[in-house]
Formats: C-alpha cells, sequence, structure tokens
C-alpha cells in the first residue's frame, strides 16, 4: 500500500457511534439507546433556535360554570331581574297586586292581619281598597275597629264620621255593611313625586253595580304609608259619566 494512501474511514458522531463490542448486557443497550435519542434530541434543539417551552393544556371550566355562563342562562336572569324590578315599581308607586288577601297592604302587615300590630296601607289604592272591604264586611271581628284605627289620621277620621251622620268611627263602618261592596278594581293610583292625592269615588273608583261610594278622600304620606286626611260626601248614587276614569285599574285575580 503506497504511503499516501490511508484506509476509508468515516467520522462517528456521538448518535452515530456503534454499540459495544462483543457481548451486551440488555440494560446496558437500552441506556445506549436512550443516549442515542437524547443526542439526536439535542441537535433537532440545535437546528430549531431552541425549542419552545411546553406549556400545559388549558383547565376545562367545570360543568356549572359552563351552565351559568352560558346565553339561555344569562337572558333568563336577565329577564328576572327586569321583572323584578316592574314589580316593585308598580308596589312601591301604585299600590301593589290586584288581590288583596283581608290584610288591607297586599300582603303586608296590615289592619286585616288580626294577630298584627299592623300599619296604615303602602298607598292611596291599598288604603280605599280596604276600607271598602272593611266596610262591606264591617260586622266581622275587629274589621271596623282596624280600619277606624289604621286608616285614618284624626282629621280624616272626624270628617269621615261627620260626612255618616255622626256618632263613632266604628259604627260607622259597622252601619255600611251590606250597603258598600269591594271595588270591582283596584286603581293604580300615580304616587310619584307626591306626597298627598285626592280620590273621587265617583269619578275615579269602579264601584259594584248597586253599592253606596264612600265619597271624596283625601290621602296624605306619612312615614310608614298613606292615611286618610279629609272627606267629603259625593252624590249617591254617583251621577252617570262618559268620562273614564282618570287612574288606570287592574282586574282582580280569581
Amino acid at each position: 500500500m503506497a504511503d499516501n494512501e490511508h484506509p476509508q474511514h468515516r467520522d462517528l458522531t456521538p448518535s452515530q457511534a456503534p454499540p459495544p463490542a462483543g457481548p451486551v448486557d440488555p440494560e446496558q443497550h437500552a441506556q445506549f439507546q436512550q443516549f442515542q435519542q437524547f443526542q439526536q434530541f439535542l441537535k433537532f434543539q440545535e437546528s430549531q433556535g431552541g425549542a419552545a417551552p411546553l406549556q400545559l393544556p388549558p383547565a376545562k371550566k367545570p360543568l356549572w360554570k359552563k351552565i351559568l355562563q352560558s346565553w339561555p342562562v344569562r337572558k333568563l336572569a336577565f329577564y328576572l331581574v327586569v321583572i323584578a324590578v316592574i314589580a316593585w315599581l308598580i308596589t312601591r308607586y301604585f299600590g301593589g297586586s290586584s288581590q288583596d288577601d283581608g290584610k288591607g297592604t297586599h300582603g303586608l302587615a296590615g289592619p286585616g292581619d288580626l294577630k298584627d300590630p299592623g300599619r296604615p296601607p303602602g298607598s292611596p289604592s291599598a288604603a280605599l281598597n280596604t276600607l271598602y272591604l272593611y266596610a262591606a264586611t264591617g260586622t266581622r271581628a275587629d274589621y271596623a275597629t282596624n280600619a277606624c284605627k289604621l286608616l285614618f289620621s284624626p282629621e280624616g277620621k272626624q270628617a269621615f264620621v261627620a260626612d255618616f251622620g255622626g256618632g263613632d268611627c266604628e259604627s260607622v263602618i259597622r252601619g255600611l255593611d251590606g250597603k258598600v261592596g269591594p271595588l270591582r278594581q283596584i286603581p293604580l293610583i300615580d304616587t310619584i313625586g307626591k306626597s298627598e292625592i285626592e280620590i273621587s269615588s265617583c269619578r275615579q273608583l269602579q264601584l259594584r253595580e248597586g253599592t253606596t261610594g264612600l265619597g271624596r278622600f283625601t290621602l296624605k304620606k306619612v312615614s310608614d304609608g298613606w292615611v286618610i286626611t279629609g272627606h267629603q260626601s259625593e252624590p249617591d248614587p254617583c251621577p252617570a259619566t262618559t268620562s273614564t276614569p282618570s287612574t288606570t285599574s287592574v282586574p282582580p285575580t280569581s
């Protein structure tokens, strides 16, 4: 062989290094393969300019969060809030629901709750609806007493009694039993920005046919409700009129 001739050989990189000569233990062979894979991974990182950090997949939202954040649930919640606000405004400014439960203030503590000390009704419509209800059943135990105690100021009570022939308030209320009927519809009376209001039974309330109207009332807002502070007589029966009532009313529910 000439001096300038050399046996042919190739450079062996770590990843191309042959396994050790001779018999190899299986565990050593596995370690050698892992070393080769590690060398290949390092080369791949160098060719990519460094590997990007591994990112964990985002955690899945719990089912209850998915339900609460869904569009139908959010839409339902919005409507419930709107209904609650409207109900509060009606109760606050127009006297509550259309069905009286015998307590005079549509579910709140009032003259009709015999086990509750009571307080004046929360609106003019509740006060007059209660008065008509109690006058229609004035002989029922404690109705006349509670009506005279909680629906009138001293001046209003005096004027009311005088216009119905004098005597005491409870006797007047009991004497109206059988002549006065509950209102056909509970008026929704606008009290926004008002602390005193006048209501005519003939013009603004819907009386039952053949029953007696109780006249014209002045009501005033006090710290815990509305009370009758004045009264004027009106014709009985009320004169026929073609004009519509100046208040809005809702039919009682069955």
